[in-house]
């Protein structure tokens, strides 16, 4: 029976894996032509929906095929395999020995540990295993797919797209008019309160300092955690989000072993801007799963 549990949640695992895998092209992609068009200062939906009404756009969907980012070496299945390869090749590209980003590796057991877990969490709501079990467990883990895409924007460029948020705060919204039994049962209104409520302090501190205390980022997270998870559980995500993130800072001072972002950035001190939103998605999808709840009323 152990086995049987432990084979199990492996499959879980390499599924949501592949899946990862498939959601880091995506990720990557999104963030080159984000950047690249400086889609931060323009109409970011405009935009988007200009791409997707284009040919090019979805044939490069369709015919695209894995390579290297440096020297532009098409990949073989064997250098596609998810987790495998990266370890295989020791993190490197095979043509030009050239490292490969370790995000590549860390995003693909993120989306597998996350997968398995929200597979697991529906499991636990529902009765019965049919339809509505399926589509719920592929609903969530496409919301926690998108809050992964945030988590991998902020932490590269300090940035959330509303391009991204939108559809977070529709698919949170979503879950509850559907009824979904893995997400917190509680009124529409009351998410939509609970969002306001989460999102408007961060959004007040990061209008008063004027950026320095917190980003506008912040806030939109803060504004899809609300939705999802209702006023009590959304508001224990926030503070254990503070709690991830102190742990981490304290650990990157210590190790000096933050990612700088620029050659001006020559150690990790206590005033190293260090982006919040990734610590946000962790202590949702922690809340989500566990239902772990500081302020119980």
């Amino acid at each position: 029976m152990i086995i049987l549990t432990v084979c199990y949640l492996i499959a879980l695992f390499m599924l949501g894996a592949i899946l990862g895998s498939f959601l880091n092209v995506v990720a990557v992609d999104f963030m080159n032509v984000y950047m690249t068009h400086g889609l931060e200062k323009k109409s970011e939906v405009k935009f988007i929906w200009q791409k997707l009404l284009s040919k090019d756009f979805w044939k490069h969907i369709f015919t695209h095929r894995s390579s290297c980012t440096t020297c532009k070496t098409t990949l073989t299945p064997k250098e596609l395999v998810p987790l495998l390869s990266y370890l295989w090749q020791r993190g490197a590209c095979r043509n030009c020995d050239v490292s490969l980003s370790p995000q590549y590796l860390y995003v693909e057991v993120l989306s597998g540990v996350i997968f398995m877990t929200v597979f697991l969490k529906v499991f636990s709501a529902h009765a019965v295993l049919g339809g509505a079990f399926v589509g719920e467990v592929f609903y969530m883990f496409l919301f926690f797919a998108l809050a992964l895409i945030l988590f991998l924007f902020d932490y590269e460029h300090m940035i959330v797209p509303n391009i991204v948020v939108y559809p977070l705060v529709l698919l949170a919204v979503g879950s509850h008019m559907f009824g979904f039994r893995s997400v917190p049962q509680i009124e529409l209104l009351e998410a939509l309160v609970a969002a306001v409520v989460l999102a408007l302090p961060l959004f007040l501190l990061w209008a008063l300092s004027k950026g320095t205390w917190m980003g506008m980022a912040d806030s939109k997270i803060a504004l899809v955690m609300g939705a999802l998870l209702g006023l009590s559980l959304g508001l224990s995500a926030w503070v254990i989000s503070f709690w991830i993130g102190a742990i981490i800072a304290v650990i990157l001072v210590g190790t000096d072993s933050y990612v700088r972002r620029s050659d001006d950035d020559k150690e990790v001190t206590m005033k190293t801007a260090i982006p919040f939103g990734p610590f946000m998605v962790l202590a949702m999808w922690f809340v989500y799963i566990s239902g772990y709840n500081v302020f119980p009323f």
